[in-house]
């Protein structure tokens, strides 16, 4: 990512497009105020050392981000209830409306890398010897995490299953290519799904919606159904 499109930039640009649909409508939209050295710092020195470029430049543009959009005739969307965008930080994002068609939350620097609170409950794998930190919490069944490690902190994602009981049957993938890959699928979790569980069989359905990097995103009627009977 370049300093003249930063991934924060590219959030903007996704978010404004999707305003601009008539069949969108964003429940929530959250971006925290960019960290800064000194919490940076303070963080590396309780983990006792050094995070790379890629996981402190993220953060540096936005301690955390929120979005989450819904198909206006999805069967799980109710337009009666509905009363614009929270642009407060709102948790659990992925609990009240389950079948939301998008989710990205990203989770605060500090919350996600020392988890103080103990509020995630992520453990460290038997097949890894590096911790696993929450980061994107895009559904009720399956969160990005990040394998921390001194070699290479912050630069690998996993996706757990099962609640997030496991996160052994995930390919891994670059932070950077990561979060790339969000904002081409506009924060949707099956194409997430598709894309890094590509040995799970339970997931090959999705494999068709992932658009490889590099595509442009195709038009937002072209990923929606085209009408609520395909939500069944």
């Amino acid at each position: 990512m370049s300093e003249t499109n930063s991934w924060l930039e590219q959030f903007h640009q996704m978010v404004a497009e999707l305003k601009e649909h008539p069949r969108v409508a964003i429940t929530n939209l959250w971006v925290g105020k960019p960290a800064t050295e000194e919490e940076i710092e303070s963080i590396e020195e309780a983990l006792g050392f050094k995070l790379d470029e890629a996981l402190k430049d993220l953060y540096r543009q936005a301690d955390g981000v929120q979005l989450r959009w819904m198909d206006r005739e999805s069967e799980d969307f109710d337009n009666n209830n509905y009363e614009g965008i929270v642009t407060e930080r709102y948790s659990p994002l992925r609990g009240d409306w389950e079948q939301a068609t998008g989710i990205i939350d990203i989770i605060p620097m500090r919350e996600s890398l020392l988890d103080e609170e103990d509020e995630y409950g992520f453990y460290d794998s038997d097949e890894f010897d590096e911790p696993l930190h929450p980061f994107d919490l895009f559904s009720p069944d399956n969160s990005a995490a990040i394998l921390l490690n001194e070699e290479t902190p912050g630069t690998t994602i996993r996706i757990g299953e099962g609640n997030d009981s496991t996160f052994e049957d995930s390919d891994e993938v670059d932070l950077n290519e990561y979060l790339e890959f969000i904002i081409r699928h506009r924060g949707m979790p099956n194409p997430r799904r598709g894309a890094y569980f590509t040995e799970n069989s339970y997931y090959k359905e999705f494999q068709d919606l992932v658009i490889p990097a590099g595509q442009p995103r195709p038009s937002i009627d072209t990923v929606l159904p085209e009408s609520s009977d395909d939500w069944s």
